[in-house]
């Protein structure tokens, strides 16, 4: 078992990595915490695409999400599954830092 309790998560960081491989043994899985700034967009340019199936979760804040033939806002709550190299991106549209829980299987970090 690996726990990860909220006082632990670095909440200054852009990216937190919370389960791998490395620090929990998973195999098939891994997840984190991703927090986009105001008006910014992950990837900054063009789209993500990555040959995993993955799960993002809204904590926090509106959230465009993006493919080159699709677009839907999230707010907290909301819930997107993104098909393996599907390609992407995500763009906070809201006034404050907007926070998602992703998870991917099968892990790439």
């Amino acid at each position: 078992m690996k726990v990860v309790k909220r006082s632990e998560i670095d909440t200054k960081s852009l990216l937190s990595v919370l389960i791998t491989k490395d620090n929990a043994g998973a195999e098939n899985i891994q997840v984190g915490i991703g927090r986009i700034q105001v008006n910014k967009s992950v990837p900054e340019k063009g789209f993500s695409k990555h040959p995993t199936e993955e799960i993002c979760l809204i904590l926090k804040g509106k959230v465009r999400v993006e493919t080159p033939n699709r677009i839907e806002y999230l707010n907290k709550g909301d819930i997107v599954f993104m098909p393996k190299d599907e390609e992407h991106r995500n763009t906070n549209v809201g006034d404050r830092e907007a926070e998602l829980l992703w998870v991917t299987s099968p892990p790439t970090l």
